[in-house]
């Protein structure tokens, strides 16, 4: 970590340095959203990256998302969405 004094995974292509903004407590514990201000990031120069960009390339990385429980979003169509606004 360069500019967060935190641990992070060591060989992780990507790191994001986050400091706290707000927590914020849902219902009961342990349900918290935790928000945070991204200061820093590293990416590994193995990462793929989508050309003529800093944007890691989702379609050559098959990123696995962690949703809930036992549920994991896999590898499948990539679909590109506008920003709104």
């Amino acid at each position: 970590s360069s500019r967060v004094d935190a641990p992070y995974v060591g060989g992780c292509p990507a790191v994001l340095e986050c400091l706290l903004e707000k927590e914020v407590v849902l219902g009961s514990a342990p349900n918290t959203l935790v928000i945070g201000r991204v200061v820093g990031v590293r990416l590994d120069a193995s990462l793929p990256l989508m050309k003529g960009t800093s944007e890691v390339d989702p379609e050559a990385l098959l990123p696995v998302g962690r949703l809930s429980g036992v549920g994991y979003a896999m590898p499948g169509d990539v679909r590109k969405i506008a920003r709104p606004g």
